[in-house]
């Protein structure tokens, strides 16, 4: 079964679409699975049908389909909650959380989801909230932002997971870390719309909101190493 890690998609469901449709070829009608590396929300003009569309996914296939969180459900589902209290000192103590989701697209986000019906939002936040922050296998490990190697793979923080950057190389020589599996990730996105490729890592956030490339990663995970080939959604003028 070959395994497809999509990167970071940030409500750009047309992207997504054609994604799926280009996964939907290459796996020939053959079982396969989807791992969603976070960061479905925030930037793009659909992130309400980012979600939908991957709980329905989800839903129909709970054991082939992974969805892991990001950084930006996690500052969503924290904001969305405190603003949606009636109490100050909620609202305060998450203060520095929400300023940072509204400054990174999460003011447009709100107000598309503002849109809709509150059972609906409840039941995307309540869906982004259960999300893990890894998935592995016997030879990968997959997440949002990537690891500490100074840490073992099991003993990894969620703000990790979540939020580090810079981790994929040793920073004086340059050379990529390798570790006890190949690690896939999102979260830093690369400038010229193609994957980050190491040895023991391959990032695949290429930009799908100001490059307008959304890449996945395919790979088989009953064996070790990267990527056997990657697949590009691209945006059109």
């Amino acid at each position: 079964m070959l395994t497809y890690a999509i990167g970071d998609i940030h409500g750009h469901m047309a992207l997504l679409a054609k994604l799926l449709n280009m996964i939907h070829t290459d796996a020939g009608g053959a079982p396969h699975r989807l791992i969603f590396l976070g960061d479905y929300v925030d930037r793009g003009p659909e992130s309400f049908n980012v979600v939908q569309t991957i709980r329905k996914l989800k839903k129909q296939d709970p054991d082939n389909v992974i969805a892991i969180m990001g950084n930006h459900e996690d500052m969503m589902v924290t904001a969305f909650r405190a603003l949606r209290t009636d109490n100050d000192q909620i609202i305060h103590d998450n203060r520095a959380m929400i300023n940072v989701w509204l400054s990174n697209g999460g003011k447009e986000t709100l107000a598309e989801y503002l849109n809709h019906d509150p059972v609906d939002i409840d039941t995307h936040i309540a869906w982004l909230d259960m999300l893990p922050t890894s998935f592995q296998t016997e030879y990968h490990f997959f997440c949002h932002a990537g690891i500490t190697p100074a840490r073992p793979l099991f003993a990894q923080p969620d703000h990790i997971l979540l939020w580090t950057r810079d981790w994929w190389c040793h920073p004086a020589t340059g050379e990529g870390y390798t570790f006890d599996k190949h690690i896939v990730y999102g979260h830093t996105p690369t400038r010229d719309g193609l994957p980050r490729a190491y040895d023991g890592s391959t990032g695949l956030d290429t930009g799908s909101f100001f490059a307008g490339v959304l890449t996945a990663g395919v790979f088989d995970t009953s064996q070790p190493g990267g990527p056997l080939r990657f697949l590009q959604a691209r945006r059109t003028a």
